[in-house]
């Protein structure tokens, strides 16, 4: 009686399969630096800002970098001479002083389709997002969240006579230094003088002393501080746009007759500054020292004895519109654009940007601990150990079958896979809208649906076979989730904490957040079920038999640890001499680990040792020998073998030999 086994063959299968873990191991890592590296380059090309700031020092144009990954979006000065740079992203605005940036405040994103509606006003600043209107009053900011009740706002200034923003849909909002209003113009303005409620063009400027004109529709009108008044007279306006004022004109682009400015003192006429041709529209002008500054795709000109002259010609920019800024001092600021502007959630790519540059840590650590989980092959060889340990053995269990509940059972996992992701993006979705109900629906959602499982079977939806490691999956993954949730609310508070002091995005946060604490829960539970059992284990090789029991009966109680109960209740029934039961829980223990190789292995290994006793040392040779087929890298299964033919007495070289293969695939 000899086994049929190819030791050498066996020997260097072990060894490839040794070789194919620490390749992997070899592999993972250095896929891991490559990530990181990857991480770094991408980081570079999100980080690449939309634009450049730039100030002209003499005659070159000088360039100030911004903080990483934001990009000038506005530039606004104050009378005190600070200056604030608007960012496209959430970072809001930055304070420039001195050649260093401040921190991030505002906090509020620029609007992705329209100029930049800002203002200032001695040192007070003023700026719309949207239908916010944020504040800096000389010391703070202050934000006025949905002041503005209409939408498509078009312009704003500020004077002492208070805070004036306008639409094109026929409505202005004030602030009289208490609370926002809006109004319809019609009802502060006759219909006859507005033209019509909607507007081809409404802009606001204010003279130096502080008087606020308005053109809507063409028509010029001015507020005196109690009533807005129609300004003009015989003269007939079609102003298209109103750039700025001095104290005594107002430069503004009429629709037949170009670029020129309409006298204050006396009777308003209208003076073309001929600027190429009327039809040409300048971007932009703005006021240095009385004198007008204007803009177009060749340079910055300034007026000079009644021509317009190249003063300039500032970097190339994508992006023509309000781009010129004039501090204090009579400093020019230039903001060139690389990129298209309208870039919808640039913000979005400079926290995914920062993350990869400054998170290369966190990037490593969730490679190294993926490397923990992901096993290539495993599956493959899960399927060929159940083949061959069915196809040796002489009782091929029947197929296990759900016969009750079993398309809900099936169904339940792939829904989860598929939840899992959905409430992670909800989460982050809610987060970055700062909208909490949408992680409160996920969380309910995944609760729904762990609760499902549980439901089935208090219901009596069970299969007529059972295998805890195939029918009742779905109700032990539903545990081990159901405990991650529990220690993610516990971790929540103290981990929102750290992250905070990392300073990365909070959505970043979100969506790590889950896998993290999956993979936490999975390994501390490992570890509690590796402590539970290795402690019943004890106390049966230690033969402490009623305290292995009652130690057996508290883990019963757990689903996960079922099936390690039954393997050990076959081994305390094996020590008590309880053969015929030591050999059913054993057989019933290869349905739970059938697809695990060592385990499977151990159990063949047990159940020779049974079967010997039985006086069946066929049936003992044989589940030895599988032992070792399915399980070739390990040295039990030779071991096993060698032990058996020793007690036989027979096959002293096929000892010899076994033990020598233990030997090798030990090392």
């Amino acid at each position: 009686m000899i086994d049929g086994l190819d030791i050498a063959a066996s020997v260097r299968e072990g060894q490839q399969y040794r070789r194919a873990a620490r390749r992997w191991q070899v592999i993972g890592v250095a896929l891991v630096v490559l990530a990181v590296l990857g991480a770094q380059g991408l980081a570079t090309l999100t980080l690449r800002p939309l634009a450049q700031l730039y100030f002209l020092d003499g005659q070159d144009w000088r360039e100030i970098p911004l903080p990483e990954g934001e990009s000038p979006y506005e530039v606004l000065a104050l009378n005190d001479g600070t200056l604030w740079v608007g960012t496209h992203s959430d970072c809001g605005f930055l304070q420039y002083q001195a050649g260093s940036w401040s921190d991030c405040t505002g906090g509020v994103s620029a609007p992705y389709f329209d100029r930049p509606i800002s203002v200032t006003n001695g040192d007070q600043l003023w700026s719309v997002r949207d239908n916010t209107v944020i504040h800096f009053d000389g010391t703070q900011w202050i934000t006025y969240e949905n002041a503005l009740s209409g939408y498509g706002w078009n312009d704003i200034e500020a004077s002492p006579l208070g805070v004036f923003v306008i639409n094109l849909y026929g409505q202005i909002a004030t602030f009289d230094g208490t609370r926002w209003q809006t109004q319809q113009l019609s009802t502060l303005i006759p219909m006859s003088n507005l033209g019509s409620t909607y507007a081809s063009s409404a802009d606001l400027v204010k003279t130096p002393d502080g008087i606020i004109y308005l053109a809507y529709n063409g028509n010029l009108f001015r507020y005196d501080g109690q009533s807005w008044q129609p300004f003009g007279g015989p003269t007939r306006l079609s102003i298209s746009r109103m750039y700025g004022a001095t104290d005594t004109v107002l430069w503004v682009y009429d629709h037949t007759r170009g670029v020129g400015t309409l006298n204050l003192a006396g009777r308003l006429t209208f003076s073309r500054k001929t600027f190429n041709s009327a039809s040409i529209f300048p971007d932009q002008l703005v006021i240095r020292n009385n004198a007008p500054l204007l803009i177009d795709i060749q340079g910055i000109y300034e007026l000079d004895n009644g021509n317009w002259r190249i003063l300039t010609t500032p970097p190339r920019s994508n992006w023509y519109q309000d781009l010129l800024s004039v501090d204090h001092a009579g400093n020019l600021w230039w903001i060139a654009y690389t990129q298209n502007p309208y870039m919808p959630y640039s913000e979005v790519r400079r926290d995914v940007g920062l993350f990869m540059r400054y998170g290369w840590w966190i990037i490593a650590l969730g490679g190294l601990a993926l490397l923990t989980v992901v096993h290539p092959g495993k599956a493959a060889r899960a399927r060929r150990t159940q083949r061959r340990l069915w196809a040796a053995l002489y009782d091929v269990p029947d197929l296990v079958t759900l016969q009750v509940g079993g398309g809900l059972y099936r169904l339940w996992l792939p829904l989860i896979t598929l939840l899992v992701p959905v409430a992670m993006v909800m989460a982050a979705w809610g987060e970055f809208r700062r909208e909490r109900w949408y992680a409160v629906l996920a969380g309910v959602l995944l609760l729904i649906w762990l609760a499902l499982p549980f439901g089935l079977r208090q219901r009596g939806y069970t299969p007529a076979r059972r295998s805890l490691a195939i029918e009742d999956y779905p109700l032990l993954l539903a545990q081990h989730l159901l405990v991650t949730l529990g220690l993610g609310l516990l971790l929540y508070f103290p981990i929102e904490q750290f992250w905070a002091t990392l300073g990365f995005s909070p959505s970043i946060g979100v969506l790590l957040y889950v896998p993290l604490v999956l993979y936490l829960a999975w390994q501390l539970l490992r570890v509690w079920f590796v402590a539970h059992i290795h402690s019943a284990n004890n106390l049966i090789n230690k033969q402490q038999e009623e305290a292995a029991l009652k130690q057996l009966a508290w883990m019963e109680r757990w689903l996960p640890l079922q099936a390690w109960v039954q393997l050990l209740r076959a081994q305390l029934a094996a020590q008590q001499g309880d053969i015929p039961t030591a050999a059913d829980l054993f057989r019933r223990s290869l349905y739970e680990f059938q697809t695990q190789p060592q385990h499977a292995a151990t159990i063949l290994i047990q159940l020779a040792h049974v079967r010997e006793q039985q006086a069946r040392p066929d049936l003992a040779l044989k589940l030895r020998e599988t032992a070792v087929v399915i399980y070739p890298e390990g040295q039990p299964g030779y071991l096993a073998l060698a032990d058996f033919y020793e007690r036989q007495q027979i096959e002293p070289e096929r000892v010899q030999s076994l033990r020598a293969a233990a030997g090798v695939v030990g090392n």
